[in-house]
């Protein structure tokens, strides 16, 4: 399996041949510095009607807050979006890339549609997210006692009436087209 952060090698796989391609690893969108790049290697592997699925930070006003001053990540927001590159030793080089704000920017603002050559969005919804700022996210402590869970379920139910105001996550469900 390549390096999806970076996505410097093809997936193993026949192009067009697979409904579903399942990752042992975690791919976070928001690590690809040249997403189209990702995009056009999934929708390669993936025939006709294969779906791909991600999991990504959403920018609703409390998140927004929250990953600028206390997450180690940038939300890149006042930057461009690198969409691909054809330079393939700049694909290949093994580096360090975040932008929280990317999938929001791309999929709910729209600020960047080509990835609608390929793909069809099946559903992108919003989640509060409560909890998982309770809980430090994928890498952080756990801030909240167990005892406060309860209430934190509860946030996250009327969350969810909101999720402008209090999403935290963003589910991307994509069909190859």
């Amino acid at each position: 399996m390549p390096d999806l952060g970076h996505f410097s090698q093809r997936v193993a796989r026949p192009g067009g041949k697979c409904l579903r391609y399942k990752s042992t690893k975690r791919i976070p969108r928001h690590h690809l510095e040249y997403p189209g790049n990702a995009l056009a290697e999934f929708a390669r592997v993936l025939r006709s009607g294969g779906r791909l699925v991600f999991l990504e930070p959403d920018l609703s006003l409390l998140s927004r807050f929250i990953y600028g001053l206390f997450h180690h990540e940038s939300l890149r927001l006042g930057e461009e979006i690198n969409w691909e590159t054809k330079d393939k030793t700049k694909e290949q080089a093994v580096r360090y890339y975040a932008a929280q704000g990317n999938a929001y920017r791309v999929f709910l603002k729209n600020e960047d549609r080509r990835w609608r050559e390929s793909w069809n969005a099946l559903e992108i919804k919003r989640f509060s997210g409560w909890r998982y700022f309770a809980s430090g996210g994928f890498s952080g402590p756990n801030l909240c006692p167990g005892f406060l869970q309860p209430v934190l379920v509860a946030a996250d139910h009327l969350g969810r009436y909101f999720p402008s105001v209090f999403s935290a996550r963003l589910l991307v469900v994509l069909e190859r087209k």
